[in-house]
Order: structure tokens, then sequence, then C-alpha cells
């Protein structure tokens, strides 16, 4: 493969297998169009989408938001498969392979007066099939960078529609609907993430309507709209879930315009999120040290170990590149015991163990590793006797890895 073009492929398997969740939804559904790419993990790898996706996928992220209509700056960027593997392209003919879905409209350089960020095509190296995704870092998450896709904004406004029934969406809704309320603006996530929650679409008997639950309660879950903050701050206002019948809506109004009020949804932002200032720091950093240094020995009695592991890191976006791992001396008998709890291509290994002898080929295992946000990494220290002493580190988005003692 040419890792450089966005357009060359590995050679393909010829089997082909039709776009079924299209056929699942209902007719009107059909026709809208989310602005919000997410990201899903699930038995056959990623599937990166504006739509829905089959069951036993779960959401990773949000990244960013397509435009969901043709504009200046932005090309189409199409949701394409291969047997099992869904991948994005920029290529109407999805390189050969079936064409699913135009997910949008992505814009081939950032957009002036709103923030954004890039997205490149990436491949996963450590599967025994194809598995695509797509990811905000330019080194894919430690993965194979194939090129880069375009750039996404980081926010978008959630209006409201009406066509008899009501449609609230960041995308465009179905034909016949037309624009009645802005209701503000989601933004762009990862899942679990704190202060923010995902909000999706969902479709009943009685029409569209909005949710935090990804099952829709018990609905047709349509996409994701992106995401909420779940508690109030000076540029934000309330939203609330309303019903009017069989009807759906969402509202400022906590008494719904004298309709149904079935539950706060969270806080929107009054206005789209801005690029930093121009003298704001590059979000990539030269090596961070970040030193954990388990308890000094106390008398025998206490029977505790003391070891000073330092971990150095390059971070940006999702990734975080351990570039140095030190390890202290250990007394004799001691050994370190390395896990990973996460999805990150690091934590596809088992455990690495090693004693005093074994130290240098450990701290060589764990150099130059690419974790990703949502990873929990954990250093035991053990010796027969004395309580084990552990320090877990967990991976940030965009931050310098946490560090704290259990």
């Amino acid at each position: 493969m040419d890792t450089t073009s966005a357009g060359a492929r590995f050679p393909w398997r010829r089997m082909l297998i039709g776009c079924a969740v299209a056929l699942m939804l209902p007719a009107t559904a059909s026709a809208a169009t989310s602005a919000a790419l997410a990201r899903y993990d699930g038995p056959s790898g990623h599937w990166v989408t504006t739509g829905a996706v089959t069951s036993g996928y779960t959401l990773e992220e949000t990244l960013g938001f397509l435009s969901p209509v043709s504009v200046a700056g932005a090309v189409p960027l199409y949701g394409c498969q291969e047997g099992s593997d869904h991948f994005l392209s920029l290529n109407s003919g999805c390189e050969g392979q079936t064409l699913l879905r135009t997910e949008g409209y992505i814009y081939s350089q950032p957009p002036a007066g709103v923030a954004s960020g890039p997205l490149y095509l990436c491949l996963a190296a450590s599967t025994s099939s194809e598995d695509h995704f797509a990811s905000a870092d330019p080194q894919c998450e430690g993965q194979i960078t194939i090129g880069l896709l375009g750039y996404t904004l980081l926010s978008a406004p959630l209006d409201r529609y009406n066509g008899g029934t009501h449609w609230i969406t960041t995308g465009a809704p179905p034909s016949g609907f037309t624009l009645e309320e802005g209701l503000g603006y989601l933004v762009s996530g990862e899942s679990g993430a704190a202060g923010i929650a995902p909000l999706y679409g969902c479709m009943s008997s009685g029409g569209q309507f909005l949710s935090l639950d990804p099952g829709c309660e018990g609905q047709t879950t349509l996409d994701v709209e992106g995401y909420i903050y779940s508690s109030p701050s000076a540029a934000s206002d309330p939203l609330y879930r309303c019903r009017d019948g069989s009807d759906h809506f969402a509202s400022f109004d906590p008494g719904c315009e004298g309709q149904v009020t079935e539950g706060l949804l969270g806080y929107t932002l009054q206005s789209p999120l801005t690029p930093p200032p121009a003298t704001a720091p590059p979000p990539t950093t030269a090596p961070v040290t970040s030193s954990t240094v388990l308890p000094v020995a106390r008398p025998s009695a206490h029977r505790a170990l003391r070891v000073k592991i330092v971990l150095s890191w390059t971070w940006r976006g999702a990734a975080s590149r351990l570039t140095r791992a030190q390890i202290g001396r250990l007394p004799a008998g001691a050994s370190v015991r390395v896990t990973c709890r996460g999805r990150g291509a690091a934590c596809t290994s088992r455990a690495i163990v090693a004693g005093r002898r074994g130290l240098r080929r450990l701290v060589h295992a764990l150099d130059g590793r690419v974790y990703r946000a949502g990873d929990h990494l954990s250093v035991t220290v053990s010796k027969h006797g004395y309580a084990p002493e552990r320090a877990v580190i967990r991976i940030r988005y965009g931050k310098l890895p946490s560090v704290g003692l259990r």
C-alpha cells in the first residue's frame, strides 16, 4: 500500500455486502443527513459514519461535524464498504467498492472563523483483516496513516424543523421540513468524557426525537447529533425534551411552550466554538516528564517498597506516545508488572513482567508505545512479604497522562 495517498489501498477481497441499514429505517429518515461524524467499534472493526450502524457497535467518539449540504470549500465524503470493512473515501466510486452513502461534505482547508480539526484515514495494523478508521491524530494513534481526508468543524448548530411533526438535528432534515428555531450548538466529543454526553437522533411511530439513550429507549437509533453539556455555563442554555401528543420536540422553555415537559436533555452553547488565538501554543508539545514515586520505605513493620518510575510522553489529540521509560533500582526479589486496559494499539499485548535482571528488556518493550485516550496503564511493583505498590496512568485527550497511586 502507498501510505501517503488517500486513494491507494490494499487489493480487495471481492465480497460485497449490501447496505441493510437503510432498509431498516423509516423512509422519511433515509432522506435526512446528520452532521456529526461518529466513530464506532464493533465485531468487524471500526465504522465511521453520520448515519446509523447495525447492532453490536458502540460509540467511541465524534470526529467533528460535516456540512450536510454542499458549500464552498467542501467536497463530498463517502461511506464505503468492502466485505466487512467500512471506510471513508473522497472518491465517489469508493475505489471500486460498495458505496453506502454520502456522509456529508468535508472542508478541504480549515474554514475561517470557526474551530475545526484535521481528519485522517487510517488502517489498523494489528488485525487479521482490514480495519479502516478515521482519526484526528496524524499518526493515526500508532497505526498506519493513509492520508488526510480534510477538516471537520468542532461544533454545529442544533436546529428545530417543522413538517407537520418536528425534526431536531445538527444536519439536514428530510424534504418538506422548514426551519422553525435554532437551539444552540452541540460539540464534538469522546465517549465517557466528563461534562458532556452524546445526544442521539431517534425515530418512533410518532416521528423523530432526541434522546440521551444510545438505544433510543427501545425505538430506532438514527444517528448521533453531537455532544451536549451536562452542566450549565455562562454561555449555555438549558434544552428540554417536550411532547405534543405523539410529536416530540425540544425547547429552551422549561414549560415546553404549553405542552408536556419530558425532561432536561442538557445545555447547548449559545455560539459556535472559535479557533484559539494565533499566539496559543501548538497542541503538539516537546516530551514532558511525568514522575511517579512509590511510597518511601518506612520501618520494617510497614513493609513498604521504594521505587522511582519516570515516564516521558508526547501527545496530540487522542494519542499519547511513551517516548522513554525509566525504572529505578529494584530490591532483590522484587518484580515489575505492566498491564494496559483500553482500546489503544499498545493495549493488545499481554502483561510484561520483569525482575531486576529483566528491567532493560521491559523498558525497551515500553519505549515508543502509543496509547489512546481512555487507556489505563498499570505499573505494579511487588515483592514477597511486602504489600504491592501500583501506579495507574490514565491516558487523556490532548493532555499529559494523569498518574495516581492505588
